[in-house]
């Protein structure tokens, strides 16, 4: 989870962002990742199973599945937020700023939406999206399965739901120093400028060709 100031702090990546129909099959190359999705209803909710190559520096799974997530996922999206190497958050210092499971679950499936990445049936990555804001609310992968493609398929759902809502232009926010800075800038986000004493606005229109290439 973030703050009301802060959109995206750990970004891993952007899929294909184009609308595609019930049940078509969607592959997305990256380098040593193979991305096959077969949706289960009209736009970007369902099913993704993404096929990934094995990292000797984590754990040796070959496989993920991408998903909506469900309010029952909200306490595994939570302890991720407290695990990840940027930007981490406790449970007591979201909820100072009114974000708690409660309040967060009240809104996920109306103004916002949100997907998880399992991997062997455990939640290792969430994405949310605000669509009254138009932004990247969230994306978090827990370190052991950084860089492995997750990451990328969990901003792809993000971002395509957006536009998919008839959006022209998304944008997030996050610190210039960054991994994740560095990365939007090279997938074709743009710097819109200062949007807090730390933190940088960047914004990505549904006409930005997007590179496939992996983080």
């Amino acid at each position: 989870m973030v703050t009301e100031r802060v959109a995206a702090h750990l970004a891993f990546g952007v899929t294909d962002a184009r609308p595609r129909a019930a049940g078509e099959m969607l592959k997305i190359a990256f380098p040593a990742l193979l991305v096959l999705a077969t949706s289960a209803s009209v736009g970007f909710h369902g099913i993704l199973s993404i096929e990934i190559m094995p990292d000797s520096s984590g754990p040796n799974v070959r496989s993920a599945t991408i998903r909506d997530a469900l309010p029952g996922d909200l306490g595994a999206m939570f302890d991720i937020r407290g695990l990840v190497d940027e930007n981490r958050m406790s449970r007591g210092e979201l909820a100072a700023l009114g974000l708690t499971e409660e309040t967060v679950g009240a809104r996920l499936g109306s103004a916002l939406a949100g997907w998880v990445a399992e991997v062997d049936g455990a939640v290792v990555g969430y994405s949310m999206s605000d669509r009254p804001r138009g932004c990247v609310y969230a994306v978090f992968v827990l370190p052991a399965f950084q860089g492995r493609g997750l990451g990328s398929a969990l901003l792809g759902r993000a971002s395509a739901w957006l536009f998919e809502s008839g959006l022209a232009r998304i944008w997030l926010h996050t610190d210039p120093a960054t991994r994740a800075y560095r990365f939007y800038l090279s997938r074709g986000w743009s710097d819109a400028g200062a949007s807090q004493p730390s933190e940088r606005r960047l914004e990505l229109s549904v006409r930005t060709p997007l590179a496939a290439t992996r983080l």
